[in-house]
């Protein structure tokens, strides 16, 4: 079993930082980290809570886990080798997760990108970035279609709803492809994560974060989220998985520690939905950014959730306090 980098409960900050203790380990690959010990572990636990049109659907670890494998494996027919950056352009759903997991089981970058991001904006983070995949939805693909041919390096690009627009159906390559892969043999050091800046002081930056970037973030989930995880916990955040916020503060850390996680993504934010959702689905853990929390201050009649440990984070936040859990009322949004 690989050793995981974890903060040991206790009374005070002072005290889980003195008892902390990591030794990287040779091999460490994030997505083995999140979802594949936890497939072998405990293959039925449930990873996703995918709701959306369609419906509600429940994903395990294994399904996940083997539904990443047939992406690596796709990636590898299509020629994109370790260190290739792999771009996906979705919204929170199981399809953007087996994106994330397959591209780093690869070996490759996976490069996040905001689905609100106009063609401007794309066509700077693909050609700087590289990318040489990249998968997206019949919402996005127009936008795609208008800067491809200024994309030398871009070589494969799959739909999510299936063939169409010049570009392959990611079911059909998922579905011609093999459900087990190795994992690349990665080290702590090794890159994984490709993250653009927002580009408010100057061009956007590319962050070229290594393996050991999931290792800082557990960790500190542990202190931000009251040691998760506890009996019960289902962690949601309406950010969008493009950002560090919503991937590295909420998605990451809660397949990490095995917390089902919500994908569920707005077309545009709406707080007394938001609210609903958390009470609907027993939410426990949720990362909220400031902007959504004043808007949230302002629905008059909320749903009551059972949020133990709301996180925040990201953007200046108001010293003004709002509280609506039940499980722990004085918890402060």
């Amino acid at each position: 079993m690989i050793a995981f980098p974890e903060m040991p409960e206790a009374a005070t900050w002072a005290e889980a930082r003195a008892a902390f203790r990591w030794a990287p380990p040779a091999r460490y690959n994030i997505a083995d980290l999140i979802c594949g010990r936890w497939a072998e572990a405990a293959p039925e636990r449930t990873a996703l809570i995918a709701i959306g049109a369609g419906g509600r659907r429940l994903w395990t670890f294994r399904e996940l886990w083997r539904a990443s494998a047939r992406f690596a494996n796709a990636l590898e027919a299509a020629g994109v080798e370790a260190g290739d950056r792999v771009a996906v352009l979705l919204p929170q759903s199981a399809e953007a997760l087996t994106v994330w997991l397959g591209a780093i089981r690869r070996g490759a970058v996976i490069c996040p990108l905001f689905t609100l991001f106009g063609e401007e904006a794309l066509e700077y983070r693909l050609r700087d970035s590289g990318a040489k995949a990249l998968v997206t939805d019949a919402a996005n693909m127009p936008k795609v279609a208008a800067i491809r041919e200024r994309l030398p390096d871009l070589r494969a690009v799959w739909r999510v709803e299936g063939p169409g627009d010049g570009v392959a159906g990611l079911a059909d390559a998922l579905a011609r492809a093999k459900d087990e892969a190795p994992v690349a043999p990665t080290g702590p050091d090794d890159p994984a994560l490709l993250s653009y800046t927002s580009g408010t002081t100057g061009p956007p930056k590319g962050a070229l974060h290594a393996q050991r970037v999931l290792a800082a973030h557990v960790t500190g989930a542990r202190i931000a989220y009251d040691f998760l995880p506890h009996e019960g916990d289902v962690m949601w955040t309406p950010s969008d998985w493009a950002w560090m916020g919503g991937s590295m503060n909420a998605m990451a850390p809660a397949l990490f520690h095995g917390v089902p996680l919500i994908a569920h993504r707005m077309a545009k934010f709406d707080p007394e939905r938001a609210f609903a959702l958390m009470a609907e689905e027993r939410v426990r853990l949720a990362f909220l950014a400031p902007t959504a929390l004043k808007l949230m201050r302002r629905v008059p009649n909320p749903a009551r959730t059972r949020l133990r440990a709301p996180s925040t984070g990201g953007e200046r936040r108001s010293a003004s306090r709002s509280t609506n859990s039940t499980a722990r009322p004085n918890a402060t949004w």
